[in-house]
């Protein structure tokens, strides 16, 4: 038999072979060939004294279990050791023979600790468990002493001379077998009690449940078998496993027997016939009532007429059918699955069987049969393959093996020995367990069994959980493989292992979380509850359930798992709900209780019946005490409906407090009695507003809801459960959080529906979020979060937190645009604050080591070769740019573990440099920050090694200018002795520096074993020329510490992303892997025309007010800075700490259309070399499309006025006119001026000898005169004096940003924030919602954009009190006011088109249906009803010809006379709306001017408001509706594309059209954007009267008046489509398209 367990890559034995001997290092291979030969024929020299000692050893098999006989598969020595005197290394060495030959061998270092350790050898390999095989191993010291009792010899021993060849139990009079593996000794039973029906519902099945309850406490399992087994007549309690001992002939062996209730998901006999429909499914099987379950059968892509399928006899046996499947060409698609119906996940264990038999199978390829959790074809888990690669033609034999992935058949391992014949029926049982990784994937045991016997086991790690939903089982095959298959018997059943609805996958309102059969090593706490318990998804919100915050009060030592559901009740745990979709949880919760578990319950309020109720509690209390685990009781909350409160949860209470007292071992907490004492002892109002939810989500006045909490009523319950629980005799208590504890652990952000999570440094939490991968320095592709939906996935979102201590808002959405701060609250009051900073990155570079060592250049051989499982951009090359060859570059096995694969450097020789880099193709500039990962080990060391050092600029000649880095890390054993084995770490400024720099927080390091290093690098301006940079360190999980120094220059990652630096005269050996670095792009993405301005400290002064002179379509960029010379600029200066800024605009900013100021002169000490190097500096703007504009310096005080920069300016101008280039001469202008200017006026321009304020304001004034008079294009956007005007505002609220609605004519900005949206059931949240709103509405700063100043304008105004008035000051100082208003919307409907869903039905044939996506209610219905083809057939969603990636409704009409009117309707309200705010997208890529004879007079949109006739419910009266726009061309000529705007006051066609004073004329085949803002005014006759203001295209355009009868309403038309179409009236034809569909309201 053989075992084989394989965790993150499969291979070959012989891979695994050749890997182990070809990367050991020489002479540990040859010492271990040595070591094997001298083992083997038992030749050990006599160990000399040792210190150290084996006090036991044993031998490992493959899935970590001890073992005491040979097994196939991977197999480990390890042994504990007692060492009396220092740390020592150790060599292990482990050999496998096969008949006294050698044929794998393992070498590995180990550390024996002083006092006791426990030490792992390398695995090799068995192929099979037979008596051809043994293994060797031993442990030496260093100087090749043994260890005494360091021998293992293991060989094959069968446990028994005989096996169990079979098992069977009854139940409810039927007989199951159970699946027998005599290698590892367990028998396993699978009795279905349910089947499937969807992937959350099931129904009885088999035996039922209730039979099954009833028979496991009591089943005699039969035994099939020629030994002896110990108790086999007993009846046994089976809801644990049992353990039989049998024994034969002397020898004895422990069986485990399990049974296992399951759900089939399906099982079919092939009784049935063939499917015939949809290509898809065409010629597979049908659905029969002969089949159990729910599953569909489908072809991967459709049905191949190549492919021949047939329900058949079968030819062993007459009266049983088959399913024949031929494929007689290589090329054709035989691929089919079964599928449907299943779970997305939680699958604890799924068993596959059927009866397979090929008759013909072609060499070529193959057939593999499982891939079950497959999301798309090819993604699924492992499977079994079928094949005849490479047989001769008289070979009828077909080899079975295993591939780990459907991705890759080609990488299928063999399961030697076993092989089955041609046209012999095979069967075939798969079982999968599924399983939770620490690291948050998924594990996977595969076992195998043939004909009933048990062959092998394989395992793999998975990143998605198991689940059935896609595929159950997957018949593909591969390469050029033709072949004719019969299948019979298929049956696929599971258990659920994971305590999940989907509503943790769907957004629902209540999430399970957490736990798993087979258990994890640490206790489970169960939550059992219903509303007041569960945890709700962040769009619920203030809605929150106690068990959240309670999570954060337990220690990582227990694992809390969460079950409770809003509306649960004992009755559903143990029989679902179909209603409700959920599955029977219980009895899949009850296989996870054991020894030492607790179970949290609190249940009451929503139970029918409370004898059911008693008897359910009952029930759960024994389970319970059976299991070793302990139901605590809680009894319930009180809720606040009642004024005085009353104990609304006393009866539930009373009836737990009797449970306990019956059931022994159940506990009780009685959270009821002290709620309402806390209560009762509080003002009513101030409990509800507290501690309820009241009307906050929506609920009517009239009936608030009273019995939800919201955060503050949940964390309360939290706390006094937590207080009971360390108060009572509960060993739960010692899992308790120490009252003082506040610490966040992990904390995880929620993007694109990935979860990333951040790097704890201190108090600061960064996140990197990776939104592409480098390919070049400037080319990229995407990786991780796609960066077009990046920042709407950072703008609002979820946290994934684990704390010690209770994390307020961890179920909120976050605003992550801006670093956000969470604060933990421990159990005594105490809290600690953290700062979270989300980063988008590139990832830059990331690799395992997985590929060979480059050969070619000396600057590369022996570093790191391109392999294709790199991400991102980057080479590895020495440092000093050319291989040494005392330095040995190697990929070898990682010490620890022989299946990875690891880069180590070995340097020998004190005097050469081993140091080698990571670098190339990333950005040369304005790197902000850097993340830099991998795992580091040291063989030894002596002396220093530097890692670190990013951002150096590189030598004329490539190689790394380490002065030039940033900071790196130093691991050290500078002054250790020998025998100390321990490493520090320091850090240096960067890496060429003398001084290493200790750290406060720095572990304790050691040789021989592996270091988890991150650092998170940021990189700032400083203000003054240079940059800041900071370096956060994390080592081994743990914060080390923060430093900070200043740079001149700013951060590359071109020449060094991360150097391995040797320090002088060290020696060592290192192994590197995982090693990953991601950067924080921090170039400026310049829009529009920018213009640059660079300058000195003057520049600085003037150069933050330039702007004001210009309109908002010129981007002003100050880079002037203090100090700053042109030469500074073009090369910078280490020494003044100032950078080369020109470089990095002329290389990335630069572009055409751009301007760069140059105002420098005044402060430069030699005015022939500034003149010498300006014009090259302007050749360098203009190469890239851009306008130098030179300025002259201005004048500095004197008194008498002397102009000190004359000569200065003259050199300035003399290279204006040799390039030339506008020169705007300030200095000749500002002396001019002063000459004339007042002693005090004069003097006002300055202070403390540099340019004052009015000084700054005077420069300011003068440039817009110069530029005025100049011949630059740039004249064009100055503001004119007079002009004050607000073109447009914005507004960010929490996480959301609302554009305003600006009425230039009244002076009025209106911004619409909608925080609910209507629905059938009543107003639910949306967006901000109304508390966001609330709180975010106190403090709000608009940003503006117009001409003019807005004074003021960065001051946050609390627009909860009213209206707020802005002031716009124009540059001749006049002024104008603006009132700016901020209000509440409701969201009747908002629809984008994007679900592609429309309806079937006549009365809205082809227009949008419901579907994902939509917000709010609405249905869309033709006007008229009439609904002829030739009308509603030109109706549907459709491609948007503007975006073929967009949909967008079409509605067309090509005869004037048809009703194409249609309108949007339902949902709305009837009456008492005081604005409609309407909004939409059009575009006209047809709209005639002309129909027949007739003048078009076009198409309206709007007339919203407008009552059904009395006649019917469905025909709108469009004479009572409001205004509508009408977009007309009407006069228009063929070959004019206009579009007139007007309006009229109803949507009847006898209205008259009206203009708006401001409307814009449109045009044809371009996408328009029209808002209208309807105001509705009760007048006292009984009238009303409407206004509406119409905004197009942004631009205010006017607004419509008039007088009606009705009041408005919502309730049939939110919005009309019509147009002409009686004869007369001004017939229309047109093609029209609509996107973006949104009304809101304000009662």
């Amino acid at each position: 038999m053989f075992v084989l367990l394989i965790n993150a890559k499969i291979k070959t034995v012989p891979e695994l072979k050749s890997e182990r001997l070809v990367f050991m290092n020489n002479k540990f291979k040859i010492l271990a060939m040595v070591s094997a030969v001298c083992m083997l024929l038992s030749v050990i020299p006599a160990a000399a004294q040792s210190s150290i000692s084996v006090a036991d050893a044993r031998l490992i098999k493959y899935d970590g279990n001890e073992t005491q006989s040979l097994k196939a598969g991977d197999m480990y020595p390890e042994y504990d050791l007692e060492n009396q005197g220092s740390k020592q290394p150790l060599m292990l060495i482990t050999a496998l023979f096969n008949n006294n030959k050698m044929i794998d061998v393992s070498y590995k270092e180990v550390v024996a600790e002083q006092g006791g350790s426990t030490v792992a050898g390398g695995k090799v390999y068995v192929p099979e468990a037979s008596n051809d095989y043994a293994l060797k191993a031993f442990l030496w010291a260093r100087n090749a002493e043994p260890i005494p009792g360091g021998l293992i010899n293991a060989v094959y021993n069968a446990s028994l001379p005989t096996d169990i060849d079979g098992a069977k139990i009854t139940i409810a009079n039927q007989e199951f077998s159970g699946i027998v593996d005599n290698e590892n000794r367990k028998i396993a039973f699978y009795v279905p009690i349910y089947q499937s029906m969807g992937s959350t519902k099931h129904m009885a099945y088999g035996v039922g449940a209730e039979a099954f309850d009833s028979a496991v406490k009591s089943l005699t399992p039969v035994f099939e078998t020629d030994a002896e087994v110990a108790g086999a007549g007993n009846a046994n309690d089976f809801r644990k496993p049992v353990a039989y001992t049998v024994s034969a002939e002397g020898k004895t062996a422990e069986y485990t027997v399990e049974v296992f209730d399951t759900v089939l998901q399906h099982s079919y006999g092939f009784d049935g016939g063939a499917y015939s429909g949809a290509a898809a499914r065409n010629n597979l099987p049908a659905w029969h009532n002969s089949m159990g379950g729910n599953s569909m059968w489908t072809w991967s892509t459709s049905y191949d007429s190549r492919v021949r399928t047939s329900f058949d006899t079968d030819a062993d046996n007459g009266e049983n059918k088959v399913f024949t499947v031929e494929k007689t060409a290589a090329d054709a698609s035989a691929d089919f699955r079964s599928y449907s119906g299943a779970p997305l996940f939680g699958v604890a264990q799924s068993v596959t069987s059927y009866k397979v038999k090929f008759d013909s199978l072609s060499p070529g390829g193959g057939v593999y049969i499982g891939g079950s959790n497959a999301e798309g074809n090819y993604s699924g888990r492992g499977a079994i393959v079928f094949t005849r690669e490479g047989k001769e033609d008289g070979d009828r034999s077909v080899d079975i093996r295993f591939m780990k992935s459907t991705s890759n058949p080609g990488e299928a391992v063999a399961v030697p020995g076993e092989s089955i014949e041609l046209g012999s029926w095979v069967n075939v049982t798969a079982i999968e367990k599924n399983g939770n990784s620490e690291n948050g994937k998924y594990y996977d045991i595969f076992e195998i069994y043939i004909n009933g016997k048990y062959i092998c086991t394989f395992g793999g790690e998975y990143e998605s959980d198991l689940g059935l939903d896609a595929v159950h089982t997957a018949f593909y095959s591969f390469g050029d493989t033709t072949f004719k298959m019969q299948l019979d018997d298929y049956n696929i059943q599971y258990t659920l292992g994971t305590l999940v609805t989907e509503s943790t996958k769907t957004g629902g309102g209540s999430v399970y979380t957490g736990a798993r059969y087979p258990k994890a090593d640490k206790p489970d706490l169960f939550i059992m509850g219903d509303s007041i318990a569960a945890e709700y998804n962040p769009s619920y919100a203030p809605l929150a359930g106690w068990s959240a915050p309670l999570r954060g009060m337990f220690g990582d030592d227990i694992n809390y798992v969460n079950t409770a559901l809003s509306g649960h009740r004992t009755s559903y745990y143990f029989e679902g709900s179909e209603s409700r979709n959920w599955p029977v949880t219980y009895r899949f919760m009850r296989r996870c209780f054991g020894e030492g578990d607790y179970i949290l319950l609190m249940l009451g309020p929503n139970e029918s019946d409370m004898e059911l109720f008693a008897e359910n509690l009952r029930l759960i209390a024994n389970d319970a005490l059976y299991c070793g685990a302990t139901l605590v009781l809680v009894t319930p909350t009180v809720y606040a409906t009642y004024n005085p409160i009353t104990n609304t949860g006393y009866t539930y209470a009373r009836l737990m407090k009797s449970v306990a007292e019956e059931v022994p071992g159940t506990k009780l907490i009685d959270l009821n009695a002290k709620l309402f004492e806390i209560y009762s002892n509080m003002d009513i109002d101030e409990v509800r507003e507290r501690y309820f939810v009241g009307t906050k989500r929506g609920a009517p006045a009239e009936n608030p809801d009273y019995g939800h909490n919201v955060e503050e009523g949940a964390e309360l319950i939290a706390s006094l459960i937590r207080g009971l629980i360390s108060e009572s005799d509960l060993g739960l208590k010692n899992y308790l959080n120490a009252q003082d504890e506040k610490e966040i652990t992990s904390f995880g952000v929620e993007a694109d529906g990935k979860i990333f999570f951040g790097n704890m440094a201190g108090s600061n939490i960064f996140v990197d979020v990776p939104v592409k991968q480098a390919i070049t320095a400037d080319t990229y592709k995407d990786y991780g979060v796609s960066e077009s939906k990046y920042d709407e996935a950072i703008s609002s979102a979820a946290v994934h937190i684990t704390a010690k201590g209770t994390v307020a808002g961890a179920g909120n959405k976050y605003d992550f645009t801006t670093p956000q701060t969470f604060t933990v609250t421990a159990a005594d009051g105490s809290q600690k604050t953290y700062n979270v900073y989300v980063n988008k990155v590139t990832l830059q570079h990331a690799y395992g080591f997985e590929g060979a060592l480059y050969s070619g250049a000396s600057s590369r051989n022996y570093t790191p070769a391109w392999h294709n499982t790199m991400i991102g951009s980057s080479m590895w090359g020495w440092n000093d740019y050319s291989y040494d060859s005392t330095n040995i570059g190697r990929m070898e096995n990682d010490p620890e573990d022989n299946s990875n694969q690891v880069y180590s450097v070995e340097k020998t020789d004190a005097g050469t440099d081993a140091s080698f880099r990571s670098y190339s193709s990333a950005p040369e500039y304005a790197v902000k920050g850097l993340t830099t990962s991998y795992r580091v080990r040291f063989a030894y060391l002596n002396g220093d090694m530097y890692i670190g050092g990013a951002g150096a600029k590189e030598f004329p000649d490539g190689k790394a200018e380490l002065s030039t880095g940033r900071h790196a890390l130093v691991f050290t054993r500078e002054g250790k002795a020998a025998d100390d084995d321990s490493i520090d770490v320091k850090y240096v400024k960067t890496p060429d520096s003398a001084e290493k720099l200790s750290l406060a927080g720095a572990p304790a390091l050691r040789t021989g074993e592996w270091i988890n290093v991150t650092t998170v690098q940021e990189n700032k301006e400083n203000g003054v020329g240079g940059y800041e940079g900071k370096m956060h360190i994390i080592i081994n999980g743990v914060y080390a510490g923060t430093v900070t120094d200043t740079y001149y220059r700013d951060f590359a990652l071109k020449a060094l992303h991360t150097g391995f630096i040797s320090g002088e005269g060290s020696t060592y050996k290192v192994f590197l892997d995982d090693y990953s670095v991601s950067y924080v792009d921090g170039r400026r993405a310049a829009q529009g025309t920018q213009l640059y301005i660079l300058g000195d400290k003057d520049g600085k002064v003037w150069g933050d007010g330039i702007s004001k002179n210009f309109s908002s379509a010129i981007g002003i960029v100050n880079e002037a800075l203090p100090g700053y010379t042109l030469d500074y600029y073009v090369n910078g200066s280490k020494e003044a700490g100032f950078s080369p800024k020109f470089e990095y605009i002329s290389k990335y900013l630069l572009g055409t259309g751009d301007y760069v100021m140059i105002a420098l002169g005044k402060y430069e000490s030699d005015a022939e070399a500034f003149g010498a190097q300006l014009p090259g500096v302007i050749d360098a703007v203009k190469a890239k499309g851009a306008t130098p504009v030179l300025v002259t310096p201005a004048v500095s005080y004197a008194q008498p006025p002397v102009n000190d920069t004359a000569s200065v300016s003259a050199v300035i101008k003399a290279a204006a006119e040799e390039k030339y280039v506008v020169c705007l001469d300030l200095n000749g202008k500002m002396f001019a001026d002063v000459l004339n200017m007042t002693s005090a006026d004069y003097g006002s321009l300055y202070s403390g000898g540099a340019l004052s304020d009015s000084g700054a304001q005077y420069v300011v004034d003068a440039l817009y005169e110069l530029i005025a008079e100049s011949g630059l294009p740039l004249k064009a956007n100055l503001v004119a004096g007079s002009e004050k005007k607000i073109e447009s505002v914005s507004v960010k609220l929490g996480a959301y940003t609302y554009e305003a609605y600006v009425d230039e004519e009244h002076k009025t900005i209106s911004v619409y924030v909608p925080t609910q949206y209507y629905h059938t059931s009543g107003l639910r949240t949306y967006g901000i919602g109304d508390d966001g709103y609330n709180a975010a509405v106190k403090s709000v700063v608009p940003v503006f954009r117009g001409k003019g100043e807005v004074l003021n304008a960065d001051a946050a105004q609390d627009f909860s009190t009213g209206a707020k008035t802005y002031t716009v000051r124009a540059l001749d100082g006049t002024t104008v006011d603006y009132t700016m208003t901020l209000e509440k919307t409701v969201i009747n409907y908002a629809y984008d088109f994007r679900t592609d869903k429309e309806r079937t039905d006549n009365w809205g044939k082809n227009l949008p249906a419901w579907g994902a996506g939509v917000t709010g209610v609405n249905t869309w219905y033709w006007c008229e009803l009439a609904n002829t083809p030739s009308v509603t057939s030109l109706a549907g969603i459709t491609a948007d010809p503007k975006n073929g990636s967009n949909l967008a409704l079409k509605v067309s009409k090509a005869n004037g006379t048809d009703n194409a009117n249609f309108f949007s309707t339902d949902g709305g309200i009837t009456s008492g709306i005081k604005k409609v705010i309407s909004e939409y997208k059009v575009l006209f890529t047809s709209l005639s001017a002309v129909c027949g004879e007739e003048a078009s007079k076009g198409v309206f949109i709007g007339a919203a408001g407008g009552k059904f006739y009395e006649d019917t419910d469905y025909k709108v009266n469009l004479s009572t509706g409001r205004h509508a726009l009408v977009f007309t061309r009407e006069g228009r000529e063929d070959g004019d594309a206009s579009i007139d705007v007007r309006y009229i006051s109803n949507g009847s066609e006898t209205a008259q059209q009206k203009s708006l004073v401001n409307a814009p004329v449109l045009s044809l085949n371009v996408w328009h954007d029209v808002k209208y803002v309807h105001i509705n005014t009760a007048l006292g006759d009984g009238s009303f009267k409407g206004v509406t203001q119409v905004f197009i295209n942004g631009v205010y355009a006017g607004e419509a008046e008039d007088t009606y009868a009705n009041d408005y309403n919502l309730n049939v038309a939110q919005m009309v489509f019509g147009s002409y179409n009686t004869a007369g009236s001004g017939l229309t034809t047109f093609d029209m398209y609509i996107d973006d569909f949104a009304v809101s309201y304000i009662k």
